[in-house]
């Protein structure tokens, strides 16, 4: 039997390495930002998936490069999202 995830799926932006905190109105710069598939839905999917679980996953996407990113993120842990 396949778990289907089923909730928000949202993109989590990341940014590294924060080596400090600037001061207020300050600027630092970091090497690397990635979008990550997160939410109660995406990331309970992607965990399991990432356990050696099938899994699957229902999501409401919009229609633009974000959404495009959902699917082949989590297709790369193993999931059948679609």
């Amino acid at each position: 039997m396949t778990p289907f995830f089923v909730g928000l799926t949202i993109l989590d932006i990341a940014g590294r390495p924060v080596l400090d905190i600037p001061p207020r109105g300050g600027v630092a710069f970091i090497e690397q930002i990635r979008l990550n598939p997160a939410g109660t839905a995406a990331g309970a999917n992607i965990n399991a998936a990432k356990l050696g679980v099938r899994t699957a996953a229902v999501a409401c996407l919009g229609h633009d490069e974000k959404a495009d990113l959902f699917s082949p993120a989590t297709r790369a842990w193993g999931s059948t999202a679609r």
